[in-house]
């Protein structure tokens, strides 16, 4: 970890056994002063492996700001006579005494309330994804800024007296002890896999939006600014020179982030899908990058290996194929432990794969990843959602991914309150058509808040790079109008303008090349089929265990045993019983996906409700 400046070293107060996401954790309190029993607590929420350190970057009456980091984890600070700012994380594209002087422009910006549209200009035409604390030295005041996509979660509890602010979940409930489970958050997760907008799984904990700005006055008062407001309203008009820019941008954002000077080696995550296909793509020529694979134990993933073996060979890249572990109850414990919940238990499969990363390469590795590649794709609605009640009934029938009664037997939350707060949310985006609110929903939850949360668990062992989540990149590729996306077609051509070649190797998904004519045949029509499956509930359902839910559930299985354990123990009213019997009763239909998912639920409760913890009883067994 390198620290400009007199950071001043602490040893953690180890009160437990665990370990921790890297990153900053902020805490302001007024009125009450930061008394020694909170700095412990705070403490305790930086727990770290050996290799962490935990550091006290600054300290006031009324603040804390820790890091807790291991070696190559990226923070830094630079100051001048007004302003002191620490960033964690990285800006593409910038040398290293130009990085500084934007950087403090930026805070001395901020610091004079200068309008929020040149700030605006710098996040939207800034590269990176990073976390800055400013501290005003002159009279005291502290701001926090995210990047124009919050592509490191930060979540923050807040009252009149207290503002704590964190990348990592357990630093605030080690916190705020008393914080109890959203219901209502709780049903929305277990529907969507994530918590639209700022809610998360804890009630008075919020998500920071992206792009935000908050400031903290010295007498503790706190406000919260949107500088960036993203609308996903597209452009109606063609315009030749898309692709070319579009491209060409691209191969900009993978030479600056190849470019960063971590001391590691260039590792890219490949599979045999069209997203690292292209990531390759664009990284190409380098001699020094290496693909990495995995396989699950189950074997599902055996096309991919093929292909992605094969796109290794065409790009001259040494490849290295890693057959994943088991998932054990252990390495979901551990998952909880990281995320608290934020992550379902669906990825305790991929941290056996970045332990192996680490221990092959150390933590100074760049990791390249397809994330997420989702702008490119085409999200159309039918023809006949015309008002926003019709459109969340829509999102609720193509998105939920456990039954209506079995979520509100679980949360006690009515499918009509459900509905109602949903239709709320997507009254309040800010685009016009009912397309572009269907598009919000879609790239903030299952883009940014979704597929962020998860690409954070690779930053507990190492940096990841996702080219195609690049801020002017995602800013662009919003732009380009939806026409355009169907049945793959910008993205045929993006992929055909990088390397023609690259577009010649089969998909493992279809069997074709992208490059096939054949290929937006068959994907047309299986999206054609999705669409007209999504006007009925449980038929998208039972579509969905058989495409995208990893199979069925063995009745014998330990996840699944745990989960009923859980359930039943959790679950007293009669109906509520009766329509948890109906669900485990499904036998087969019960797909692995949703027994992780109940499980992460249950497993969240239990932890905040201070239950004993059901996975420690299954410790040593294999969760599948």
């Amino acid at each position: 970890m390198d620290i400009d400046g007199s950071g001043i070293r602490q040893r953690a107060v180890i009160l437990e056994q665990g370990v921790r996401m890297p990153g900053f954790h902020f805490v302001h309190c007024h009125q009450s002063g930061f008394s020694r029993k909170l700095e412990e607590r705070a403490l305790r929420g930086c727990l770290h492996s050996d290799d962490y350190e935990v550091r006290c970057l600054a300290k006031t009456n009324t603040a804390r700001l820790f890091v807790s980091a291991y070696n190559g984890y990226p923070v830094r600070s630079w100051e001048d006579d007004r302003v002191r700012v620490y960033m964690e994380g990285h800006v593409y594209g910038l040398t290293e005494s130009d990085l500084r002087e934007q950087i403090l422009r930026l805070a001395r910006d901020v610091l004079s309330g200068t309008p929020s549209g040149r700030l605006e200009r710098w996040l939207r035409g800034t590269d990176g994804e990073f976390l800055l604390i400013i501290h005003d030295k002159k009279n005291l005041s502290w701001f926090v800024l995210n990047d124009a996509l919050a592509h490191l979660p930060v979540y923050y509890y807040a009252t009149a007296d207290r503002m704590i602010l964190s990348r990592e979940m357990g630093f605030l409930l080690s916190c705020e002890p008393d914080t109890d489970m959203d219901p209502l958050s709780a049903a929305l997760y277990a529907l969507f896999i994530f918590t639209p907008g700022t809610r998360t799984l804890f009630r008075n904990i919020r998500r920071m939006a992206p792009g935000s700005l908050i400031r903290v006055d010295p007498g503790g008062r706190w406000r919260f600014q949107r500088v960036v407001e993203w609308n996903f309203e597209t452009s109606a008009e063609y315009r030749m020179d898309w692709i070319d820019q579009l491209t060409g941008l691209f191969r900009e954002t993978c030479d600056a982030m190849r470019n960063i000077s971590s001391g590691g080696r260039r590792i890219i995550s490949l599979s045999g899908g069209i997203d690292s296909r292209a990531v390759i793509a664009g990284l190409l020529p380098d001699p020094q990058l290496h693909s990495e694979t995995f396989l699950d134990k189950e074997k599902t993933a055996v096309r991919d290996v093929r292909v992605a073996s094969r796109v290794a060979r065409w790009a001259g890249s040494p490849w290295s194929l890693t057959p994943l572990s088991p998932v054990r109850a252990e390495d979901l414990n551990k998952l909880m432990d990281l995320k608290k919940g934020m992550c379902s238990f669906g990825m305790g499969f991929i941290l056996s794969f970045f332990q192996s990363i680490r221990e092959r390469y150390g933590s100074k590795v760049l990791f390249f990843t397809g994330n997420t590649g989702m702008l490119l794709r085409h999200y159309g609605l039918p023809a006949d959602i015309d008002d926003s009640a019709k459109l969340s009934e829509y999102i609720l029938s193509r998105h939920h991914q456990l039954p209506m009664d079995m979520v509100a037997a679980w949360t006690g939350i009515s499918p009509a309150a459900v509905r109602e707060k949903l239709t709320e949310i997507v009254d309040r985006y800010p685009e016009n058509s009912l397309e572009g609110k269907y598009l919000h929903f879609i790239m903030t939850g299952k883009g940014m808040i979704w597929h962020y949360e998860n690409a954070d668990l690779a930053r507990y062992y190492f940096w990841p790079c996702a080219p195609l989540e690049s801020t002017r990149f995602y800013q662009m590729a919003s732009r380009i109008p939806q026409s355009m996306k169907k049945d793959y077609q910008l993205y045929r051509c993006f992929i055909g303008h990088l390397n023609p070649d690259a577009g010649r190797i089969p998909d493992a998904n279809t069997g074709l090349a992208f490059s096939a004519a054949l290929f937006p045949l068959i994907y047309g029509a299986e999206q054609r089929m999705v669409s007209a499956l999504s006007r009925y509930s449980r038929l998208m359902l039972k579509a969905r265990r058989l495409w995208t839910h990893k199979g069925r559930s063995r009745v014998e299985s330990e996840a699944r045993k745990c989960m009923e354990e859980q359930l039943k123990s959790m679950i007293t009213h009669s109906g509520s019983v009766e329509v948890l019997g109906r669900f485990l009763r499904g036998g087969g239909g019960i797909s692995k996906f949703q027994i992780e998912l109940l499980l992460t639920l249950a497993s969240v409760r239990e932890m905040i409700e201070g239950r004993p913890i059901s996975l420690e009883r299954y410790f040593g067994r294999e969760m599948h």
